[in-house]
């Protein structure tokens, strides 16, 4: 066994130990066997200010507090745009305007639309005709049915091949101009509006574009002459101005314990006191950019928070389920050859060892043990780096070493 003289910092000891003062006996020095035993003994210890208490469970309860900013929510917003292209004759709405769904919000002269319309009238008199001539040769086959006596068989079975090819032709001649209608639907005409063209018999490509919600105006990229086409993303935009949604960014290594319906406290320049909600949602994935999570919370918007703007969000966790985990206090772990590792009482007094253990993010000052301690263990919870430094003096074998 080798014998080796205490490194020590003023601030915990005052003065250090010299391995050569003659008025310090051998329970002020380290002792390091050679397995990684560190002997201090129990005076030893007590004056170095080693201490060792008992590994307990403790729940992590802390806030997390995450920078965020202001949206509106997307799920009460619309992008109007446009399914057929034309130029805009009529802007009904400016920036603000608060509307109901139906509004009308602008007026489209289409081209497209006017030619989807004659096709549409061109099906319908194509249909009618057809309809027609079917029932002439309907009434034609019946009159030969009735008159067997007197009219020849081959001229029955002519009418009756004639009748089923005018039916033929009046449901081919049907279904075109239904197919035809269709088409005027998904140019956004509504069927009462395709109901009224049909009775006019006149050509009308001015397509007005409704709102599809209640909302306030908030974007519009429209102009009087300007060309709208399928292709725009969004001709004017609608919001429910309701509630608006603070979208938080929590760093990775506080996201865990995270669940949607968890007390969040909302905080921002513009407003005087702070919001209480909770949250709504989190992310299952993480942001490669910014290591963090986005968390999301819902707050009325008559609070005075504008999309855009930076808040705070300070969220609290509610108690995991299961048994809470053993921890340690942070300055108990230590990293020695890359493991996360602590001291534990050795088998004779004043003597310890160290023991490789697995662990769990830090909180509130405490680690939380996963594997390498059981509840009510003895472990060293002060003092742990100067046993530390003494097993590295062993190993390297300093000039301290007599």
């Amino acid at each position: 066994m080798k014998t080796v003289s205490i490194i020590c910092a003023g601030f915990v000891l005052g003065t250090c130990l010299s391995a050569a003062d003659p008025d310090h006996d051998g329970h002020d020095r380290a002792v390091v066997a050679d397995s990684p035993t560190v002997q201090l003994g129990v005076d030893g210890a007590r004056r170095l200010g080693v201490e060792v208490g008992a590994a307990r469970r403790h729940r992590a309860s802390q806030s997390v507090r995450a920078p965020a900013w202001v949206s509106y929510d997307p799920d009460a917003t619309a992008h109007v745009g446009t399914v057929v292209a034309g130029r805009i004759s009529q802007v009904l709405v400016k920036l603000g305007d608060t509307v109901r769904a139906g509004d009308p919000l602008l007026v489209i002269d289409s081209a497209e639309l006017g030619r989807a319309q004659s096709d549409f009238f061109q099906a319908l008199a194509t249909a009618d005709a057809a309809v027609s001539a079917a029932e002439l040769a309907r009434q034609a086959s019946e009159r030969a049915k009735g008159l067997e006596q007197v009219i020849a068989p081959a001229e029955r079975q002519r009418r009756e091949a004639d009748l089923k090819r005018a039916a033929g032709a009046a449901a081919a001649a049907k279904a075109t101009a239904q197919s035809a209608r269709n088409g005027l639907v998904l140019m956004g005409m509504e069927a009462s509006a395709i109901d009224a063209l049909a009775s006019s018999g006149t050509v009308s490509p001015r397509m007005t574009i409704t709102a599809p919600i209640d909302g306030m105006v908030i974007a519009r990229d429209v102009a009087m002459g300007r060309i709208a086409s399928p292709d725009q993303e969004s001709l004017v935009t609608i919001v429910d101005p309701g509630q608006v949604w603070v979208v938080a960014h929590v760093p990775e290594g506080s996201s865990g314990a995270i669940r949607a319906g968890d007390a969040a406290v909302v905080t921002s320049p513009l407003i005087g006191s702070p919001i209480a909600s909770t949250v709504a949602w989190v992310s299952a994935t993480v942001d490669a950019d910014t290591r963090s999570v986005p968390v999301r919370v819902v707050v009325p918007a008559a609070t005075g928070l504008k999309p855009g703007a930076f808040a705070q969000v300070e969220i609290r966790p509610a108690a995991a389920q299961g048994q809470a985990p053993i921890a340690v206090p942070s300055e108990a772990v230590f990293s020695m050859d890359s493991m996360p590792t602590v001291f534990v009482p050795g088998t004779t007094p004043g003597s310890f060892l160290p023991r490789v253990v697995e662990v769990g993010p830090a909180s509130d000052g405490l680690v939380p043990i996963l594997k390498g301690l059981a509840e009510g263990d003895a472990v060293v919870v002060r003092g742990g780096f100067i046993l530390k430094a003494e097993l590295g003096k062993a190993g390297s074998k300093g000039c301290c070493d007599p």
